[in-house]
């Protein structure tokens, strides 16, 4: 019922589950309906619109020591208007990830005892 509403391919298309019958000669009396009733109303197949949400998921190699951290690391997605679709994402943190460090000193010795700790502990850390 919801589809017989529509009455511009637009509109019909942002319904979910509708399809558009192209032909010139149609009998029914919306163009607008679900693909099932367009073929009673003897819309042929190939006169049907109502293309389907699709979501391919593009994988990206792993290239050397740089780990991929999202999972498909790209998507591709065609969707109806109104229509939800659902995919998975993961995300994975890499075993051994670097880590910048900066730290600001004055030229006194001051800080010499800031700076042989700080050494020390990226001779730990690192």
């Amino acid at each position: 019922a919801r589809c017989s509403l529509a009455t511009t391919c637009d509109a019909c298309l942002s319904t979910p589950s509708c399809g558009w019958c192209l032909t010139h000669s149609f009998d029914g009396e919306s163009r607008c309906e679900t693909p099932q009733l367009l073929r009673q109303f003897n819309c042929s197949e190939e006169h049907i619109y109502a293309p389907k949400s699709t979501v391919n998921t593009v994988h990206e190699a792993n290239n050397g020591k740089h780990e991929r951290r999202l999972n498909p690391s790209k998507v591709k997605l065609k969707i109806r208007p109104n229509e939800t679709v659902k995919f998975t994402v993961t995300f994975q943190q890499p075993h051994e990830y670097p880590v910048d460090l900066y730290y600001l000193m004055d030229l006194t010795n001051s800080m010499q005892v800031h700076r042989e700790k700080l050494i020390e502990l990226a001779d730990r850390l690192g």
